[in-house]
């Protein structure tokens, strides 16, 4: 499941949070954006980068015909769930 920050406020926990799994010094400052749009911005950007789709109708049948297509060969639900994570 993917986690998007909802605003520049909840951005100071999770960089404090990566620092310190990282081993390294905490943050104390953060620049908000001066434009509404750029949290926005970046968010898309990150999606994009990552390679995010949104899972809308036709993603949802691809799944579905994958899956089937997969039950088909004999593979149980765990084995299909652990392809899907990897392959999709």
């Amino acid at each position: 499941m993917a986690f998007c920050p909802t605003g520049p406020c909840s951005l100071p926990h999770i960089v404090h949070y990566l620092g310190h799994q990282l081993d390294l010094p905490p943050s104390l400052a953060l620049e908000v954006p001066e434009r509404k749009a750029t949290h926005i911005d970046h968010r898309q950007q990150i999606l994009t980068y990552l390679g995010f789709q949104k899972f809308d109708d036709t993603a949802h049948a691809h799944l579905t015909t994958w899956l089937h297509q997969q039950a088909r060969q004999g593979l149980l639900p765990d084995a299909l769930f652990q392809q899907a994570n990897s392959t999709c």
